[in-house]
């Protein structure tokens, strides 16, 4: 598919993967029958030119490149995932605890991101001051910043370092993984 953007005067090619037989739109046998809303369904509007967040300081936020060498490494962190249930099933990236924004009060998910913290916690390579990463992501970074701050009061009394990943998705599949679906 091209996509046309008339005030860049860009075009950006998106690779659509082909039919696939289990598919709830496409499919052998379909569930969805008719068209939904796109806010609803995106979790966010239809304009995708949405202003980025500026909620945290560059101590507090990684570059996707960063993020790419921690992993490689094999640094022991925790990833927390904060989009919703349909961009997940989109794409995501691997070893992600998820933890949607429209739950991100849930107490048994945060007593469950707690026991995953305490069970990732063990010796091992960690930032220079001891804590374990926590890396929190989202489709552009926006999200995920808003996360960090309410996640820092919720966790304060765990030795973690939390940090949201600068661009999100957006980012990682410009500078990092140009293979994983955009939407």
């Amino acid at each position: 598919m091209l996509v046309f953007d008339a005030l860049d005067g860009s075009f950006r090619n998106i690779k659509l993967r082909p039919r696939q037989l289990g598919c709830a739109v496409c499919g052998d046998d379909p569930t969805v029958r008719e068209l939904i809303d796109y806010q609803l369904f995106c979790g966010s509007g239809v304009c995708d030119k949405i202003p980025d967040k500026h909620v945290l300081q560059d101590s507090d936020r990684i570059s996707v490149q960063d993020y790419k060498q921690i992993i490689d490494s094999q640094t022991a962190h925790v990833l927390v995932d904060v989009r919703e249930e349909v961009e997940l099933n989109i794409c995501h990236l691997p070893n992600s605890f998820y933890l949607p924004m429209s739950r991100l009060d849930d107490e048994t998910l945060i007593t469950a991101l707690r026991s995953l913290v305490d069970k990732v916690n063990v010796p091992g390579p960690k930032t220079e001051d001891g804590c374990l990463p926590v890396y929190v992501l989202c489709l552009r970074g926006n999200r995920s910043q808003d996360a960090v701050v309410f996640l820092k009061e919720k966790l304060k009394d765990k030795n973690i370092k939390l940090q949201d990943i600068r661009g999100g998705l957006k980012a990682w599949k410009k500078d990092v993984d140009s293979l994983i679906p955009e939407y």
